[in-house]
C-alpha cells in the first residue's frame, strides 16, 4: 500500500473511531437488541394466557360426548404448542372476559347424526388478541380433524346400508398429493437442499443490515470534514485526490464491515432464536454469503462516494442518503417474499438495473447450483463499485467541496 494511501487511511480510521461511544453503541445494540427482542417477545408469549371457554349449548348427550372429546384432543395440541391457557368448558355462554370461545349451539347433535345434516360450530375470538387468534386456529384444526372422522363414519353408514364394501379413505381421497421439489435443471432436491434454499431468502433479507452502515460512513467522513472546516487544510496536503478519495473509502469500508457483522449477527441470532428449526446453512452457503456481504459494503459505499463529495448540505447529504437507504431495503424485502428472477423481462431489468440487487443474485444462484452465474454477478458488483469510484474520483472539485452549506 503506498504510503500516502496508507497516511490517509490511518487518518480516516481515527476519526471515524473518535466517536466511540456512538460506535460502540452502532455496533452492539443491534447485536443485543434484536436477539433481546427475540427473547423478550418469546417470554412475553408464554406468560400471556388464553382464557377459552367450550360452551356446549345443546343438551343432548351426544353433543356432550363430542364436546368433551374436542376438549380432550384440543387440551393436547395446545400443550404441543407450549400456549399458557385457561380451558373450562361449560354451557354458560356469557363471553365476558374470554378470548375463545367454542360454541357447541342448540341442534348440534341433531345435525351431526343425520347423513344429511350440518352441524355448526362458532369459533369466537377476541378482536385484536393475536394468541386468542394462535389458540383459535388449532382449535378449527382439531374441529377439521374430528370432522373428516365423522364423515368417514357416513360413508361406512352409508356403504352398510347399500350393501356394498368400500374403503372410505380411498372414496374421499381419490387423488393423493405428494410434495416434492426440484432444481432448475429438474433434478430432484433433498430436504436440506429444500432448507437450504429458505434459509438463504432470509440471508438475502438480511443484505440490508449489511448494507446500511456503510452508506452512512462514507457521507460522514466527507460531511464530517467539512462540518469541522477541516477540509481545506486537508486539500492543502500534496496528497493526490484519487489516493484522498481511495482513502476515505477504504477506511469507510473497514468501518462500515465491522458495523455490519454487529447488524448481520444480531438479525441472524434474532432469526435463529424466533425460526431455529428451520434454518440450514452450509459452509459453501456461509463462505458466499460472507464474500457477498464484502462485496456489497464496497459498493453501498462506492455508491455513497459521488454523494458524499458533491452534497451541497449535511441535510442534502441525508437526504439522499435516507432515499439509498429505502432502494436498499426495498429491494431485500421484495427478495425475501418474490423471486426476483421469475419476473417479467421489464421488471427484472429495472431491479437489475439497481446495483444491490446483484447481491441478491450472488446467493440466489449459489443455492439453485449455477455456480457460474453466481460468479456473474459477483463481477457485476465489483463493475458496479469500480464505476462509482471512478465518477466519485471524477467529482472531486476543491472548490465545490470548500463551498459548503451548513
Amino acid at each position: 500500500m503506498p504510503s500516502l494511501l496508507r497516511v490517509v487511511l490511518w487518518k480516516e480510521i481515527i476519526d471515524l473511531l473518535r466517536d466511540r461511544r456512538t460506535l460502540v453503541a452502532t455496533l452492539f445494540m443491534p447485536l443485543v437488541g434484536l436477539p433481546l427482542l427475540a427473547l423478550i417477545t418469546g417470554a412475553a408469549v408464554s406468560q400471556e394466557t388464553i382464557v377459552i371457554h367450550v360452551i356446549v349449548e345443546d343438551p343432548n348427550n351426544e353433543t356432550i360426548s363430542f364436546a368433551d372429546s374436542f376438549y380432550q384432543q384440543y387440551i393436547d395440541e395446545l400443550n404441543k404448542y407450549s400456549l399458557s391457557y385457561t380451558i373450562v368448558m361449560t354451557n354458560d355462554s356469557n363471553l365476558s372476559g374470554v378470548q375463545v370461545a367454542i360454541i357447541f349451539p342448540v341442534g348440534f347433535s341433531q345435525n351431526m347424526t343425520r347423513l344429511d345434516g350440518t352441524a355448526r360450530v362458532y369459533v369466537s375470538v377476541l378482536l385484536g388478541s393475536p394468541a386468542a387468534e394462535r389458540a383459535a386456529q388449532i382449535a378449527r384444526m382439531v374441529l377439521s380433524s374430528m370432522e373428516y372422522q365423522m364423515i368417514i363414519q357416513r360413508v361406512e353408514n352409508l356403504s352398510s346400508i347399500a350393501g356394498i364394501q368400500v374403503d372410505p379413505y380411498s372414496l374421499l381421497n381419490p387423488i393423493a398429493i405428494y410434495s416434492a421439489s426440484h432444481k432448475p435443471g429438474g433434478q430432484a432436491a433433498t430436504s436440506k437442499e429444500v432448507g437450504v434454499a429458505s434459509s438463504a431468502r432470509l440471508l438475502e433479507f438480511a443484505l440490508f443490515f449489511v448494507a446500511n452502515p456503510a452508506i452512512f460512513y462514507m457521507i460522514d467522513s466527507f460531511m464530517g470534514e467539512k462540518e469541522r472546516r477541516t477540509i481545506e487544510s486537508l486539500l492543502a496536503t500534496p496528497i493526490p485526490r484519487r489516493t484522498l478519495v481511495a482513502g476515505k473509502l477504504l477506511s469507510s469500508v473497514i468501518v462500515g464491515l465491522i458495523v455490519a457483522f454487529g447488524d448481520f449477527a444480531g438479525v441472524m441470532i434474532y432469526f435463529y432464536l424466533t425460526y431455529s428449526a428451520g434454518l440450514v446453512f452450509t459452509p459453501g452457503l456461509v463462505i458466499v454469503h460472507v464474500v457477498t456481504s464484502l462485496l456489497l459494503v464496497i459498493l453501498t459505499a462506492s455508491m455513497a462516494l459521488p454523494i458524499a463529495i458533491r452534497a451541497g448540505s449535511v441535510r442534502a447529504a441525508q437526504g439522499m442518503a435516507l432515499v439509498m437507504t429505502l432502494i436498499a431495503m426495498s429491494i431485500y424485502f421484495t427478495a425475501l417474499v418474490v423471486d426476483i428472477t421469475s419476473l417479467s423481462l421489464t421488471s427484472r431489468a429495472i431491479f437489475e438495473s439497481i446495483p444491490l440487487t446483484h447481491a441478491v443474485l450472488v446467493i440466489h444462484y449459489y443455492i439453485l447450483g449455477e455456480t457460474m452465474r453466481s460468479l456473474l454477478h459477483i463481477l457485476v458488483m465489483g463493475a458496479f463499485a469500480v464505476a462509482f469510484y471512478i465518477i466519485g474520483t471524477a467529482l472531486v472539485n476543491d472548490e465545490k467541496l470548500v463551498m459548503f452549506r451548513d
